[in-house]
């Protein structure tokens, strides 16, 4: 039982802290990795783990497209993910990508490359061919009564007509099941008190994330009680669910004080694909809009309706997959993609309008992010930079910008 007087205090250092926020300060926090370790989240080495091992029993693939790990799902998942035949050749498959992979490295040098060496190898002719060919055969050297069973064509179904958005949908669906926090509220709230706490100095906090999970913004909803923006809205009238309600699409406004520029994606946000339909002819144009949702039937069948008009144009919906950003070119993706370029845009605006900067859990890998930090720090716009990392100290000059190094996230207060 926690003692009265702990409880106390901490009441009372929330109480003051509250109600000493000057409604003009404002803070710029950049989100790594580390933030969200102490929630129960995998970093990049440990999500290496799950790929590396032998994965042909711990794939769970369902009607709708989507896959999961064997080792998060409930008996019912379990059951249903295994309903169908090509759970088992998409584990035979992984084990190929990563076989590949590791021919070509000598070893599974980081999560990181592997995912670009698969973005890059689904684009050249042949490659896809060859890891089906020899999963196959893997398969059937395993199961060497597979061929005999009456429904035979069907768990070799997935080897002779899996393509690379297939296989693009395999691997950013696994990598989402792994990013979805597993431990109670209770000991979430616990964890990140002094984070809550720290935050409501503040009235205006600018958020840049790398990360794909949805800690922040439950942390923001649930614990600090604040809205924020986050380049979503609800107020348009071109992509529907199927029942008629306008969903979370992206505007790339954000008006309230607190925004949240999730630079690299995220695991509840969906791109559709905006095509011209012409009776039972479907063509893509090239254009797409990226909506929110943790609905299975709003990311399944959203309709897009033309907003003069109120008519439905288009229901035939495809690539359903959570998008973010991974593998070793994402400035490539940033500076072609209109969420992501514009995304960008923002946090290179609002880093710049902030005279204090706080780091947590960044490893400073990203050209892309790291270019922002040396700009601050080279014009002096920022004053004071805290960095909190237990295993990595600021590792750039700091031009006479004062730095904080702390080792957690509860030394920030």
């Amino acid at each position: 039982m926690i003692p009265f007087r702990c409880i106390l205090r901490k009441a009372v250092n929330i109480f003051k802290s509250i109600f000493s926020m000057n409604k003009d300060a404002r803070i710029f926090v950049l989100i790594g990795a580390g933030f969200s370790k102490p929630a129960g989240l995998p970093l990049a080495k440990e999500i290496e783990g799950f790929f590396t091992r032998n994965n042909k029993d711990n794939i769970l693939k369902f009607i709708s497209g989507e896959t999961k790990w064997f080792d998060f799902a409930s008996e019912t998942y379990r059951h249903n993910g295994k309903l169908g035949f090509d759970h088992l050749a998409y584990g035979y498959i992984l084990n190929e990508l990563v076989k590949t992979f590791v021919k070509k490295n000598k070893s599974f040098t980081n999560y990181e490359d592997f995912y670009q060496f698969l973005i890059d190898g689904f684009q050249q002719k042949g490659f896809i061919d060859q890891i089906l060919k020899d999963a196959e055969t893997v398969c059937l050297g395993e199961n060497p009564n597979l061929k005999e069973n009456s429904y035979s064509a069907s768990y070799l179904y997935a080897f002779k007509h899996t393509s690379s958005s297939h296989l693009t949908s395999l691997i950013n669906h696994l990598i989402a099941d792994l990013l979805y926090w597993r431990k109670t509220k209770k000991e979430i709230d616990s964890t990140y008190a002094a984070f809550v706490s720290f935050l409501s100095q503040y009235n205006c906090v600018d958020f840049t994330t790398l990360n794909h999970d949805l800690l922040l913004e439950y942390l923001l909803e649930n614990q600090a009680k604040r809205k924020y923006s986050d380049g979503f809205s609800e107020n348009q009238k071109t992509l529907l669910s199927s029942e008629g309600k306008p969903l979370n699409t992206f505007v790339g406004k954000f008006p309230e004080p607190i925004s949240v520029i999730k630079l690299h994606g995220s695991i509840d946000t969906y791109k559709y694909l905006i095509c011209k339909e012409e009776g039972a002819s479907v063509t893509y144009t090239g254009d797409y809009i990226y909506y929110k949702t943790l609905d299975y039937y709003e990311k399944q069948k959203p309709e897009r309706y033309d907003p003069a008009t109120g008519k439905k144009v288009q229901t035939f919906h495809f690539e359903i997959m959570p998008q973010f950003i991974a593998g070793t070119k994402k400035d490539n993706i940033i500076k072609n993609d209109k969420m992501y370029s514009c995304l960008y845009s923002e946090f290179d605006k609002r880093i710049h309008s902030n005279e204090k900067l706080l780091i947590i859990g960044y490893s400073y890998a990203d050209p892309h992010v790291n270019e922002k930090i040396l700009s601050i720090i080279k014009c002096k716009t920022v004053k004071q930079i805290i960095n909190v990392n237990p295993g990595m100290e600021f590792p750039f000059e700091s031009n006479g910008v004062e730095v904080i190094n702390l080792k957690g996230i509860n030394e920030i207060i």
